[in-house]
């Protein structure tokens, strides 16, 4: 059926549900409308008799809304515009609202299935699946049609950007940027068969793993474990000198394609199995060596952030042999080869990555982007990659290209609402208008302070229970200084907890007494940074000026003593 494609189809906000309960008798979203004559007075001045005559409209349910020819279900609540010559009113009223009381009882359950497996069978291939979105689909939608279509969605016509999936036939709208595609398609309904074909059961545990409480798109970039430690705090202390190095590789397999004394002079040590060399200070490693490469320039291309190498050969040598790395993951095609060794278990899938830029960097689930080097690790199975991308590194070329002005201009919405300095204020993009206490919650959940200090080990559920009561707080009171000295005392009645920081408390004190800063001889407290969760032990005049993370090079927002005199 051509028409369908170009339908429009809305829902007041009564009725914006996809899904309604079978029952034996409608429970009616408009009561006023029950009888067939109440429909067919709506109708007096129904625009269109001539293509849909309101007999045949309020036979299958529907009364006259009063708004061009949109018509609604007295009992669904859905609603249907843009008729055409040829549709069948009760076949697109099973269509697209196949769990209405009303269609199934008036039409029977043989009726509205023999619907879904046209439906089924007429969008079944992907390519039918994009045609859908040829004839209407808004410049503003933060999802492209080749997304949707790829994870089963058939454009239904809305004026906004509703979507419908051909096997299981639920609806969805209101897609925000950092929405990922199949796993808000498998958290409304992880029986789609569909899904669970291309998919697999892993992705569906996956996706049912993460809670209703979830943080959307509030992960912030970690780099690899151990790297970017300044120059006195090695990973390897044993092979601090070159002398040391240079004594591990008594064994070593392959001095014609590459000499000991190169790999030493470049950090590296040999690891004693086959051709493995680490790095004695960012425990980066290299391996299946080549004749024609420089162990210096292959250190820097794959473990920029290593002090050591910046140290001995210069930013400007680092850089260049990163520039170097990008341009060759210049197409497409080349970034695919990369994720050869992709794990598995991986949250995301290698082509989603690819497209938006990132290859692979055979390092946990580690990928940069080929344009402006941008690194990201650790992915969620609810993130998507392009909002990743636009939010946290928006001025990126390649992605400036690819992605709409509306795209990128939400994703730094949501940057800014998370530098807004101290003063914690609740910024939502596309906000609806009613929010529920839950929905304050899970914002507040998302705050970066609030995140710092689950991934210390507090306990999530007292976090929740104590951020209820900070909702009935004056907002002047609501400063993350504030916020995290009272965390810190709620937490202090969790006997785990409190044995954490305990233990934290006895390492603080003898850091204190350990180190002393070289140029005020003062000692300092342990701060916690924020966003990071990194431990920092130095004295005010180093904290001061610090602006990254020692451990993962991280931006700092708030340095926050942990235990203050």
């Amino acid at each position: 059926m051509e028409a369908v494609r170009s339908k429009k189809r809305k829902t007041t906000s009564k009725s914006k549900i996809s899904k309604q309960p079978k029952m034996d008798v409608p429970q009616p979203y408009f009561p006023n409308y029950i009888t067939k004559e109440e429909r067919l007075k709506s109708f007096e001045k129904w625009p269109i008799p001539e293509i849909k005559t309101p007999l045949e409209l309020a036979r299958i349910g529907f009364f006259y809304s009063g708004h061009a020819d949109l018509v609604q279900c007295f009992s669904c609540g859905g609603g249907l515009s843009n008729w055409k010559i040829g549709l069948d009113a009760a076949f697109e009223h099973a269509k697209y609202y196949p769990t209405c009381g009303y269609i199934i009882e008036k039409k029977g359950e043989d009726f509205v299935e023999e619907v879904k497996k046209k439906v089924k069978n007429q969008y079944k291939m992907e390519e039918s699946r994009l045609s859908s979105f040829a004839d209407f689909w808004p410049e503003s939608a933060t999802k492209t049609p080749k997304q949707l279509a790829k994870a089963g969605f058939f454009n239904t016509g809305d004026s906004d950007d509703e979507v419908q999936c051909f096997e299981c036939g639920i609806t969805i709208t209101d897609w925000k940027a950092d929405d990922d595609v199949w796993f808000k398609h498998t958290k409304l309904n992880p029986k789609c068969k569909f899904v669970f074909e291309i998919k697999g059961p892993e992705f569906t545990d996956k996706v049912l793993e993460v809670k209703s409480t979830m943080e959307e798109a509030s992960h912030m970039q970690k780099m690899i474990k151990d790297q970017n430690r300044d120059l006195d705090h090695p990973c390897h202390d044993n092979y601090k000198s070159v002398e040391q190095r240079m004594q591990s590789f008594k064994n070593w397999p392959i001095p014609r394609i590459k000499k000991p004394e190169e790999l030493a002079a470049a950090g590296f040590y040999y690891s004693g199995q086959e051709d493995f060399v680490v790095c004695f200070h960012c425990n980066g490693s290299l391996y299946d060596l080549k004749v024609n490469e420089v162990a210096s320039e292959e250190h820097a291309k794959w473990y920029r952030t290593c002090a050591f190498i910046r140290h001995l050969k210069g930013e400007a040598f680092v850089e260049a042999e990163q520039k170097k790395l990008r341009k060759f993951y210049r197409t497409e095609e080349a970034r695919k080869k990369s994720y050869k060794t992709w794990p598995n278990l991986a949250n995301k899938d290698p082509e989603e990555l690819y497209e938006a830029g990132f290859f692979y960097l055979e390092s946990d689930d580690l990928v940069q982007c080929f344009d402006c080097g941008f690194w990201y690790i650790d992915w969620q199975v609810y993130e998507d990659p392009w909002f990743i991308h636009a939010k946290l590194n928006p001025s990126c070329k390649f992605l400036r290209q690819m992605r709409s002005e509306s795209f990128l201009s939400q994703a730094e919405l949501v940057l800014a609402a998370r530098k807004k300095g101290s003063t914690i204020t609740l910024i939502r993009v596309n906000e609806s208008v009613f929010r529920t206490k839950e929905d304050i919650i899970q914002e507040l959940m998302k705050l970066p302070i609030v995140q710092t200090v689950l991934k210390v080990g507090f306990n999530e559920s007292n976090i929740r229970l104590f951020l209820q009561h900070y909702l009935k707080w004056p907002e002047s009171s609501r400063t993350v200084e504030n916020l995290f000295s009272l965390i810190m005392l709620s937490q202090k009645e969790d006997q785990e907890v409190f044995a954490c920081l305990e233990n934290l408390k006895e390492e603080n004190d003898l850091c204190s007494k350990a180190k002393t800063c070289k140029f005020c001889s003062k000692q300092g407290p342990i701060s916690i940074l924020v966003p990071c969760a990194h431990l920092l032990s130095c004295c005010p005049c180093v904290a001061k000026n610090l602006r990254r993370c020692l451990s993962c090079n991280e931006e700092i927002e708030h340095k926050l003593e942990m235990f203050p005199k």
